[in-house]
């Protein structure tokens, strides 16, 4: 058995995950065959590909996802973050596109990288119509990116949430020696080696373990909580509590804003895009657009003016800019 096996999936399970425990169980346990050297037969995950119906882009957010790409990608068809907000950016700034469909069926996967691509999402609101679908399936860290549409859809049969962050420590400590090795551990810096799988757990390694998990949480919940318009309590005592729901039942929570499935969501789109609302609403845009890179907003900088231009609100500022949005929709719709 290589001996640095226990070691890498030790800093596996404990880094922080926004995902369904028995998904990353899986992932390593392919992991661990790989590094023993096992030729692990798998067929891997045909790459999600985004669709165009006229003036509505299709983007997937599928499999386990991770900030860049690496193994999991290839074992598991994995979504990185990276890349989905890059492609996200191209079908804002298409001119073509009219509406965004984020087509969520994804277990979770690492919490680095997932709530600056949520920030973004939410950032956009205004600037096209952001719908997210779970078709079938937004758990942990999908959802923490989906919630931040416009609107959250669940398919008939499909569920959303399992709002949580976990991380596991291996101890292997009982067997150090039994098969006549031991390892020695040097190290610099006080807590440089702390959650080893050769040693005991201590309660000061633990605590900070904890207090890893209740900081990612924390960032969870209060994400969630903005971008649904709800208060955090009602996140931290409902909303499935850490389970993922059915449809009827995420709506019921807040978590979700309907029950259709993808190809309704299109239709509906679809639909509303073509209405002369939708026209007068695009006009109405225009003119908060002008007006926002104007002097109406005095307070702003000129780099903040820009950036409200195209809707995506500044720092500080949002809160203006979102309410005046929603006065422009309800005045030209």
């Amino acid at each position: 058995m290589d001996h640095k096996i226990p070691h890498v999936l030790a800093a596996l399970r404990t880094t922080p995950w926004a995902m369904l425990p028995e998904k990353l169980e899986e992932i390593i346990e392919v992991v661990r065959l790989k590094i023993s050297g096992v030729d692990v037969p798998y067929q891997a995950a045909e790459k999600p590909v985004e669709q165009r119906r006229q003036g509505v882009a299709v983007l997937p957010l599928f499999g386990m996802i991770t900030k860049r790409a690496n193994m999991f990608t290839k074992i598991s068809g994995a979504t990185t973050t990276e890349g989905f907000i890059g492609a996200f950016r191209q079908l804002r700034a298409d001119p073509e596109v009219g509406a965004i469909i984020i087509d969520a069926d994804s277990p979770g996967g690492g919490v680095f990288g997932v709530p600056e691509a949520a920030s973004e999402i939410f950032a956009s609101r205004g600037v096209k119509k952001i719908v997210t679908v779970a078709n079938s399936f937004a758990a942990s860290a999908a959802y923490w990116i989906g919630a931040a549409a416009d609107e959250f859809v669940v398919t008939p049969s499909g569920k959303a949430g399992s709002i949580g962050v976990f991380g596991v420590y291996e101890d292997r400590s009982s067997l150090e020696g039994k098969d006549g090795i031991t390892h020695r551990i040097f190290s610099a810096g006080r807590y440089k080696t702390e959650g080893n799988p050769y040693e005991p757990l201590t309660d000061e390694a633990a605590t900070h373990m904890q207090s890893e998990v209740n900081r990612y949480y924390d960032m969870f919940v209060a994400d969630v909580a903005r971008y649904r318009s709800v208060q955090v309590n009602q996140i931290r005592n409902g909303f499935g509590q850490g389970r993922a729901v059915g449809a009827k039942e995420a709506v019921a929570e807040g978590m979700a804003d309907r029950v259709a499935t993808l190809d309704e969501t299109i239709a509906r789109l679809l639909r509303e895009l073509r209405s002369p609302g939708a026209q007068r609403l695009n006009a109405a845009d225009e003119r908060r657009r002008m007006a926002y890179s104007s002097a109406s907003f005095p307070g702003l900088s000129a780099a903040d003016r820009a950036r409200a231009s195209r809707f995506l609100a500044p720092e500080g500022k949002s809160a203006v800019i979102d309410d005046e949005i929603r006065r422009s929709r309800l005045r030209y719709a």
